[in-house]
């Protein structure tokens, strides 16, 4: 069919919460939990990832002083180990937000951490991402 323009979503956060929404998929399915304690949280770490781990992103490879970069990347790496530390409180090894299955906090941050690899190709060893910390 045709799009309705007049129902255009924008900001990845809010298209992941809509197309969850539209899917009305099982619960296993969905990126957003339907309990809404669950649902607030992974919202919040959503919202702290974006913020966190991906505006700094440009900051990194965008800013042309050294002490802004490091500065960007700082709390990029801050934000990724926040992040790592409350997945670690699902226990069990769990490897997403939700514990066994991917959520929208997973999904918006999944296209910034598959380009960090470049930091250290464009900025040096000083920008690589501490995976052992």
């Amino acid at each position: 069919g045709k799009p309705n323009e007049e129902k255009s979503v924008y900001e990845s956060l809010i298209t992941i919460d809509y197309i969850d929404a539209l899917a009305n998929a099982e619960e296993q399915q969905r990126l957003v939990p339907s309990d809404p304690y669950l649902a607030a949280k992974c919202r919040y770490w959503a919202d702290k990832v974006n913020r966190e781990c991906c505006s700094p992103y440009y900051g990194v490879l965008v800013r042309t002083d050294e002490e802004e970069r490091m500065e960007n990347f700082n709390k990029l790496v801050s934000g990724l180990k926040a992040f790592s530390r409350e997945i670690e409180k699902n226990g069990d090894g769990k490897t997403f937000l939700g514990g066994d299955r991917l959520s929208n906090t997973d999904i918006s941050l999944m296209p910034w951490a598959f380009r960090y690899y470049i930091f250290e190709h464009y900025r040096g060893e000083e920008y690589a991402i501490p995976y052992d910390e």
